[in-house]
């Protein structure tokens, strides 16, 4: 087990790593599509999109709730990594939906007429 890393003999630091590696897992998840998100727009050439998004998910949501889960609430460093995640996954959504909306902007090919044979 990787928190026998952590296992100083207090049960609570075992169980604070423990925490923070089931948060670390679910955001690698986010991370990924987050990252994707910010790839599909480049495609689109919508950078500038692309890093309005992350500032609202990153410094509207995700520091707003690492403040409120860390420091308001006292969930400590479990907390502040929640709320890091709460940004990240909210910034992975936007930039997906940001990727769809561009789609739907993209001219549409014409479709062939029938060849008279």
């Amino acid at each position: 087990m990787v928190g026998r890393a952590f296992d100083t003999g207090d049960a609570r630091a075992v169980d604070i790593a423990t925490q923070l590696l089931l948060v670390a897992a679910v955001l690698q998840f986010f991370d990924c599509a987050q990252n994707i998100g910010v790839g599909l727009l480049r495609g689109l050439d919508d950078t500038k999109g692309g890093f309005r998004v992350t500032l609202v998910g990153y410094w509207l949501v995700g520091l707003p709730a690492a403040a409120l889960l860390g420091l308001a609430l006292g969930l400590d460093t479990l907390g502040i990594w929640l709320g890091l995640l709460t940004g990240l996954a909210t910034t992975a959504v936007l930039l997906l939906r940001r990727f769809d909306r561009g789609l739907g902007r993209l001219p549409r090919p014409t479709e062939a007429e029938p060849s008279q044979a």
